[in-house]
Protein backbone atom coordinates (compact mmCIF):
# COMPACT_ATOMS: atom_id res chain seq x y z
CA UNK A 1 0.00 0.00 0.00
CA UNK A 2 1.25 3.24 -1.15
CA UNK A 3 1.85 6.03 1.97
CA UNK A 4 -0.18 9.23 1.40
CA UNK A 5 1.88 12.42 0.91
CA UNK A 6 0.71 13.94 4.46
CA UNK A 7 2.04 10.63 6.26
CA UNK A 8 5.52 10.62 3.99
CA UNK A 9 5.53 14.65 5.07
CA UNK A 10 4.57 13.96 8.53
CA UNK A 11 7.53 11.36 8.66
CA UNK A 12 10.03 13.63 7.12
CA UNK A 13 9.56 15.92 9.90
CA UNK A 14 9.78 13.93 12.52
CA UNK A 15 13.04 13.33 11.19
CA UNK A 16 14.14 17.07 10.44
CA UNK A 17 12.82 18.92 13.65
CA UNK A 18 15.38 20.95 14.42
CA UNK A 19 16.45 21.98 18.23
CA UNK A 20 15.05 25.28 18.20
CA UNK A 21 11.65 24.16 17.01
CA UNK A 22 11.63 21.50 19.73
CA UNK A 23 12.39 23.89 22.41
CA UNK A 24 9.63 26.48 21.43
CA UNK A 25 6.61 26.52 22.92
CA UNK A 26 4.69 23.80 21.61
CA UNK A 27 1.82 24.51 19.04
CA UNK A 28 -0.67 25.52 17.71
CA UNK A 29 -0.60 28.87 18.96
CA UNK A 30 -3.66 31.23 18.59
CA UNK A 31 -4.55 34.78 19.01
CA UNK A 32 -6.60 35.94 21.84
CA UNK A 33 -7.63 39.41 23.65
CA UNK A 34 -6.14 40.78 26.62
CA UNK A 35 -7.17 42.14 29.52
CA UNK A 36 -10.59 42.91 27.58
CA UNK A 37 -8.45 44.86 24.91
CA UNK A 38 -8.47 43.35 20.71
CA UNK A 39 -7.03 40.49 19.66
CA UNK A 40 -3.43 40.99 20.11
CA UNK A 41 -2.05 38.49 22.26
CA UNK A 42 -0.27 35.21 21.01
CA UNK A 43 -1.22 32.18 23.39
CA UNK A 44 -0.98 28.36 23.43
CA UNK A 45 -4.41 26.09 22.91
CA UNK A 46 -4.51 26.07 27.25
CA UNK A 47 -3.95 30.20 27.08
CA UNK A 48 -0.20 30.22 28.40
CA UNK A 49 0.70 33.93 27.45
CA UNK A 50 3.72 33.70 25.09
CA UNK A 51 3.40 37.19 23.61
CA UNK A 52 1.69 40.45 23.58
CA UNK A 53 1.32 42.68 20.10
CA UNK A 54 0.89 45.83 21.97
CA UNK A 55 3.62 48.35 21.43
CA UNK A 56 6.27 49.84 23.45
CA UNK A 57 6.50 53.03 21.92
CA UNK A 58 3.32 55.93 22.34
CA UNK A 59 3.72 56.49 18.74
CA UNK A 60 2.04 53.49 18.00
CA UNK A 61 -0.75 53.52 20.42
CA UNK A 62 -2.89 54.33 17.41
CA UNK A 63 -3.15 51.96 15.31
CA UNK A 64 -4.53 48.38 17.42
CA UNK A 65 -5.81 47.00 13.94
CA UNK A 66 -1.72 46.58 13.79
CA UNK A 67 -1.39 44.58 16.88
CA UNK A 68 -3.94 42.57 15.91
CA UNK A 69 -2.85 42.29 12.29
CA UNK A 70 0.98 41.68 13.75
CA UNK A 71 -0.30 38.69 16.09
CA UNK A 72 -2.35 37.24 13.70
CA UNK A 73 0.77 37.35 11.16
CA UNK A 74 2.97 35.62 13.54
CA UNK A 75 0.37 33.26 14.77
CA UNK A 76 0.07 31.92 11.21
CA UNK A 77 3.65 31.87 10.50
CA UNK A 78 4.64 29.60 13.69
CA UNK A 79 1.60 27.41 12.84
CA UNK A 80 2.54 26.48 9.41
CA UNK A 81 6.66 26.81 9.89
CA UNK A 82 7.69 23.35 10.59
CA UNK A 83 4.96 21.84 7.88
CA UNK A 84 6.26 24.48 5.09
CA UNK A 85 9.91 23.54 5.73
CA UNK A 86 9.87 20.13 5.72
CA UNK A 87 8.00 20.38 2.32
CA UNK A 88 10.34 22.66 1.06
CA UNK A 89 13.47 20.29 2.17
CA UNK A 90 10.96 17.78 0.09
CA UNK A 91 10.69 19.46 -2.90
CA UNK A 92 13.25 21.40 -3.38
CA UNK A 93 15.97 18.31 -4.32
CA UNK A 94 13.00 17.02 -6.48
CA UNK A 95 12.77 20.39 -8.35
CA UNK A 96 16.39 20.77 -8.99
CA UNK A 97 16.41 17.45 -10.77
CA UNK A 98 13.72 18.68 -12.82
CA UNK A 99 15.61 21.98 -13.53
CA UNK A 100 18.56 20.17 -14.36
CA UNK A 101 16.67 17.38 -17.15
CA UNK A 102 14.69 20.57 -18.03
CA UNK A 103 16.42 23.72 -18.32
CA UNK A 104 13.66 26.36 -19.72
CA UNK A 105 12.20 29.05 -18.77
CA UNK A 106 12.92 30.15 -15.04
CA UNK A 107 12.53 26.89 -13.29
CA UNK A 108 15.99 27.70 -11.91
CA UNK A 109 15.08 31.01 -10.66
CA UNK A 110 12.55 29.22 -9.19
CA UNK A 111 14.54 26.67 -7.23
CA UNK A 112 16.71 28.97 -6.31
CA UNK A 113 14.00 31.38 -4.55
CA UNK A 114 12.61 27.69 -2.43
CA UNK A 115 16.41 27.47 -1.33
CA UNK A 116 16.79 31.36 -0.29
CA UNK A 117 13.50 31.54 1.55
CA UNK A 118 14.53 27.96 3.19
CA UNK A 119 17.67 29.51 4.03
CA UNK A 120 16.04 32.25 6.09
CA UNK A 121 13.71 29.25 7.72
CA UNK A 122 16.88 27.57 8.76
CA UNK A 123 17.88 31.27 10.13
Amino acid sequence: MNAKPTDMLQAFMVKHITEDTMNATPRPWKVTGLNGDAKRAITTKDNILIADCYPDSAEYLDFPENYKANAALIVEAVNCHDEAKAALEMIIPLAAGYVQAHPVGSNAAYVAQAKAILAKMEG
